[in-house]
């Protein structure tokens, strides 16, 4: 028997695969050698809802008024060197909050910026 975090996070996944749009999640690999290495972007295709943030949270510097809240379910875990890729447009990932009760990431929120 599944756990309730098992659950809410299956429920996630659900929500996100039936609502959202795909998008890509973009990282940076780096092969070769040290002092002249091979950069590649790699991307990972991955279903995005968007959001904007509300008024009263964007304070003009830590959030700012073109960015937008990137809900992605708990089974891509992404990082802050990586960027999303949604119509054409990239963008840098600027902060991520996981919805993590216990050891299961259910959800997380990121802040993306141009």
């Amino acid at each position: 028997m599944s756990n309730i975090y098992d659950r809410a996070s299956n429920t996630a996944e659900k929500m996100v695969n039936k609502y959202g749009r795909s998008g890509y999640l973009v990282s940076i690999v780096k092969s070769g050698v040290d002092y002249d290495p091979t950069i590649t972007e790699v991307e990972t295709e991955i279903k995005i809802l968007e959001s904007r943030f509300f008024t009263n949270e964007i304070d003009g510097s830590l959030i700012k008024l073109d960015d937008k809240r990137f809900l992605i379910a708990g089974s891509i875990i992404p990082s802050i060197d990586m960027k999303i890729k949604d119509g054409g447009k990239k963008y840098s990932i600027i902060s991520i909050i996981e919805t993590k009760p216990g050891n299961k990431l259910i959800i997380s929120k990121i802040q993306a910026r141009l």
